[in-house]
């Protein structure tokens, strides 16, 4: 794909999605790990790509200075950006399928291959099928909550994504940073599973 921030906007206006792209000056975002192994990831964050706001928010692809201040947290991989919900994106680092996306779900508290590249992956975020990949996870009203969540945040959904209960339009959702999430699903719940 080899994008720019300004082809990468070309591409968002034709989305199915609604997509904000975040810029800052050329050369003012520093390069996450993973970029050292991919070209068109590298010239997107060298021409000032500085995150976006895809699917009314329901996504958020992270900047390079968020990808780099989660990185001693996730040391294998790269996470890239988050959902609405508390789900985690990460590009895996190190192995024989470095490069490749990887997705933290909030239903089964374990990391998914995605099977596509970075390229690939912000172009699904941009035109994927996010209704069949999200289902069971958007309520009723869902497009209007999201948008006004802030950059950094998700919903915590309660009871959690993980657990038995009432449909996700009859569980409590509260926004808090994204942050929270972090440490509530992949470092304390993923462990105890690791554990168990």
């Amino acid at each position: 794909m080899n994008m720019k921030v300004e082809e990468l906007q070309l591409v968002a206006q034709d989305s199915a999605h609604e997509v904000e792209i975040q810029k800052t000056a050329p050369g003012n975002e520093p390069r996450p790990s993973f970029c050292a192994t991919n070209t068109s990831a590298d010239e997107l964050f060298e021409s000032g790509f500085a995150g976006a706001r895809i699917d009314a928010g329901w996504i958020q692809a992270w900047s390079a200075r968020t990808v780099r201040a989660y990185s001693t947290l996730a040391p294998s991989a790269d996470v890239i950006g988050h959902d609405a919900v508390g789900g985690f994106f990460a590009c895996r680092l190190g192995d024989i399928r470095k490069g490749r996306v990887l997705y933290f779900s909030p239903e089964e508290l374990a990391w998914e291959e995605m099977g596509v590249s970075y390229d690939e992956w912000l172009l699904w975020c941009l035109d994927g099928d996010h209704e069949t990949f999200y289902e069971g996870l958007r309520w009723k009203g869902w497009r209007k909550d999201v948008g006004s969540l802030k950059v950094g945040e998700a919903y915590s959904i309660y009871p959690f994504p993980f657990a038995e209960g009432p449909p996700i339009d009859e569980r409590s959702r509260k926004p808090v940073p994204i942050r929270e999430l972090w440490h509530l699903y992949v470092e304390e719940w993923q462990t105890r599973l690791e554990d168990a």
